[in-house]
């Protein structure tokens, strides 16, 4: 399972209509969801989906692809090649992280029994990444899950004048 994460609008549950055309229907409130069978190379299935996927992400925000046979680090960091996308420098780690390869790191440490809030990788960075992939390489015995926030619409739910007043204090 491999999951795309990029700048957008809310993520709607996605399958893959006809071979070859990858077609979203919408669920609010829910993550994108592709189901995939790719017999060949991880690789080849994306340069062949490129501009489908990116199209999917731009307009919901997040896809996670499940059935693409990300199987290892190594894996992820060639889908990431194609995607035509640059490793992310971790310059504000959130929690400690094992380094794999070619710029492919662990989720972060974190114990089982707390939630994670949600959080933006670099985001107080003068640069940002525009695309963010995640794999699940071994599904956990409990526990596990992800939160995907949509940083416009969580900003939008705050009172106005909590609002106001964070943009007139410059936070």
């Amino acid at each position: 399972m491999i999951s795309l994460r990029g700048n957008g609008k809310s993520a709607a549950k996605c399958v893959a209509a006809q071979p070859g055309q990858l077609t979203p229907i919408v669920e609010a409130g829910r993550p994108a969801i592709l189901e995939v069978s790719s017999t060949g190379p991880v690789a080849d299935w994306i340069s062949t989906h490129i501009h489908d996927l990116h199209a999917l992400l731009l307009g919901h925000g997040a896809v996670l692809i499940r059935g693409e046979g990300v199987t290892d680090p190594a894996v992820l960091a060639e889908d990431r090649d194609r995607m035509d996308t640059l490793p992310v420098t971790d310059t504000e780690p959130f929690g400690r992280r094992l380094h794999h390869c070619r710029g492919v790191v662990s989720s972060a440490e974190w114990p089982a029994d707390q939630p994670m809030n949600p959080h933006h990788e670099p985001s107080y960075a003068l640069t940002f990444p525009g695309l963010l992939l995640y794999a699940c390489l071994s599904v956990p015995l409990s526990g596990g899950a992800t939160t995907l926030a949509d940083a416009t619409t969580m900003l939008s739910r705050p009172p106005t004048s909590w609002r106001s007043s964070g943009c007139a204090a410059g936070s």
